[in-house]
């Protein structure tokens, strides 16, 4: 016997698949794709910062926290990769690691 969710995934299944041609999906799908590995890309030029700045400065998670303000969880959420920052919370990060944001999102290949 189906589950609730299973059946509801079934339908809405059908339902893009009806709605939408299969190139449309395939762009749709591109578009996530390419969406996920910037936002991948982001996560990580921000937590390789991070990571440099406590090994330039000697520093630890509790020493960024308290200077930001933050606790030390977010604070090792940012390092990880793994936070849901907005852009106040990113500028606010920059401004106590003391780094203008043209410094960490210049272009790496």
């Amino acid at each position: 016997m189906k589950s609730a969710m299973m059946a509801k995934t079934e339908s809405f299944d059908k339902l893009i698949k009806t709605r939408f041609s299969k190139e449309e999906l395939a762009k749709m799908r591109k578009q996530v794709e390419l969406e996920a590995a910037y936002l991948n890309q982001f996560l990580k030029i921000i937590s390789d910062s991070l990571e440099e700045y406590i090994k330039k400065n000697n520093a630890t998670i509790e020493d960024i926290a308290q200077e930001a303000g933050w606790s030390k969880y977010k604070i090792s959420k940012f390092k990880k990769g793994e936070y849901n920052f907005t852009i106040p919370d990113v500028s606010h990060l920059l401004a106590t690691l003391n780094k203008e944001p043209q410094e960490i999102f210049k272009m790496k290949k």
